[in-house]
């Protein structure tokens, strides 16, 4: 049974390395959740430690002390875990796209609107990183949710392909704005 709360009722925060163990285990829950395994791949701990150090950031969503959702943001650079790498974009363009890694949400907390909640925010944060114009992720072309909510928050599916050892993906990019240039942001 999902936990309907009011927003103001959330405590969204950054995560740091004590979080580590609560992302972890959250992932855990989630896998363990999922009728299809292919829906969605874990991130493992070592680059869930990378995720936590600046200019990435994991962002968590509280409720009280228990960690009910959380998303990743990754500023991977000309390497190939950059999504910008498999568009075939020029080198400046690929150093300049970051990526909205993971979003996972407790399954005792679905139903709240935390998985938009938590892309809204991470992009009114990314937009504060120097050098990144575009932001890329990838869903499942199964997961009508996830790609509900990822369409709904701008992105645009880029391409299709088989990523993270043969699973089929979207990969989905939108512009990232800057807060103050609300001409562009409302076009």
């Amino acid at each position: 049974m999902a936990k309907t709360k009011r927003n103001s009722d959330w405590c969204f925060r950054m995560c740091t390395q004590a979080d580590l163990d609560a992302v972890m285990r959250l992932q855990e829950i989630v896998c363990a959740a999922l009728e299809d395994p292919d829906l969605f791949v874990a991130t493992d701990r070592e680059e869930n430690r990378t995720y936590l150090a600046a200019p990435n950031f994991i962002l968590g969503c509280f409720d009280g002390d228990v960690l009910a959702a959380y998303c990743s943001f990754v500023v991977p650079g000309n390497t190939p875990e950059n999504y910008a790498q498999d568009l075939g974009w020029p080198p400046e363009k690929v150093c300049a796209a970051a990526k909205l890694d993971t979003i996972v949400v407790h399954p005792a907390y679905r139903g709240n609107g935390l998985q938009r909640e938590l892309i809204d925010r991470a992009l009114a944060l990314a937009a504060h990183t120097p050098g990144v114009s575009t932001v890329l992720t990838t869903v499942s072309p199964k997961n009508q949710y996830s790609l509900h909510n990822v369409q709904a928050a701008g992105f645009s599916i880029l391409m299709r392909k088989l990523k993270y050892g043969g699973k089929e993906r979207f990969i989905l990019g939108r512009a990232l704005f800057l807060p103050n240039n609300t001409e562009t942001a409302e076009k």
